[in-house]
């Protein structure tokens, strides 16, 4: 969905755009662990934490591959899992990434920040926190979560890292069990005078069967309605519909900064071109991470597919259909998937209605 653009990101988008001509692995993720001390019912990225743990790369591996996105002039990373603060190597990791400079943002449940940790980031502060509330009552985040208090907790680790000026940015997943507790959740962040997001498209873990998101996901309706209700993400489609020429070329398979830009690695050390993409990769236990990022993610983007009705579809730009999407629900690069569709023909004719060109 088209981004509401300010001053910083037009920046931005200027400073990816060189990073892009240069071929700079300018901003990527780091999937330090798929372990979770949570086991939300939607997630794709909770395995149980014997097997998780075998498959991990050790403090070593990840730090030789810091310095070596530092040297090819990295920028921005993710640190994400899973929930990454279960690595008990966390602290050295996040400190050697500091080290190189690097701009780093923490996504994280919030269960886990303490007042300590809270301190250690208030001394290696990050570019930015993200925190993921999954309802407004404890019951319904339980719900989700699977676990007891887990509303409590996240709060908990919030009011700490605002205690040492991190002002951590929080989102919810919108899923059938939570929706009604949307408004109630931006109410907490409001609050605490902390910004929110939502987003109501959930996707499944890659190999996942298909529907596997059917009984969470809100229907196609529900999802639309929920963009048309939040002013800014309306005035951005809006905005978005009102510039948009009638007249271009059908875009490219990937239409994002994937292995141009921007990169993906997860516990294992597989560098992908996209988290969601895992056939798409290269081993890093085998080679380096400059030779994956040079020579191999050049490569993976010319990958051949057949045409699809995605690429010529008029409202193709509103979709989030993309080849990790086609990938998780379909283990094809350029298949439609029903339900990106739905939701796409719903914004459409709610933009048709409101926003007429």
């Amino acid at each position: 969905m088209p981004a509401v653009t300010t001053p910083s990101h037009a920046w931005h988008l200027s400073l990816q755009d060189q990073a892009v001509r240069e071929h700079i692995p300018l901003c990527g993720t780091l999937e330090l662990t798929y372990r979770c001390n949570l086991n939300c019912l939607h997630c794709y990225c909770n395995e149980p934490a014997a097997v998780a743990r075998e498959q991990e790369l050790a403090t070593a591996e990840w730090c030789a591959i810091i310095d070596q996105i530092a040297e090819l002039g990295g920028l921005w990373l993710l640190v994400t899992g899973g929930e990454c603060l279960l690595r008990h190597d966390f602290k050295e990791l996040w400190i050697h990434a500091k080290k190189r400079g690097l701009l780093l943002t923490l996504f994280t449940n919030g269960t886990r920040i303490t007042a300590e940790l809270a301190q250690f980031l208030g001394h290696w502060p990050p570019y930015s926190v993200e925190v993921t509330l999954y309802g407004a009552t404890e019951a319904t985040s339980a719900a989700v979560t699977r676990t007891r208090g887990s509303l409590s907790a996240a709060l908990a680790g919030i009011e700490y890292l605002c205690q040492q000026g991190i002002r951590p940015k929080l989102k919810t997943m919108v899923l059938r069990q939570n929706h009604a507790e949307l408004a109630a959740m931006k109410a907490i962040a409001e609050r605490l005078g902390l910004e929110f997001r939502f987003d109501a498209q959930p996707h499944a873990r890659p190999g996942a069967e298909r529907d596997a998101m059917a009984e969470f996901r809100l229907c196609p309706e529900q999802v639309a309605a929920l963009d048309r209700n939040d002013p800014g993400r309306w005035q951005a489609l809006c905005d978005f519909t009102a510039g948009r020429s009638t007249d271009q070329d059908p875009p490219p398979l990937f239409s994002c900064s994937a292995g141009l830009s921007s990169y993906h690695i997860t516990p294992s050390g597989s560098l992908q071109l996209c988290g969601m993409i895992p056939a798409l990769a290269w081993d890093l236990r085998r080679g380096s991470f400059t030779d994956g990022w040079r020579h191999a993610l050049p490569r993976l983007r010319q990958t051949p597919v057949e045409a699809s009705p995605c690429l010529v579809c008029e409202d193709f730009a509103l979709c989030n259909q993309c080849p990790g999407w086609s990938t998780v629900e379909h283990n094809q690069l350029l298949k439609p998937v029903d339900f990106l569709c739905q939701v796409t023909k719903e914004r459409a004719r709610l933009l048709a209605a409101a926003c007429p060109t």
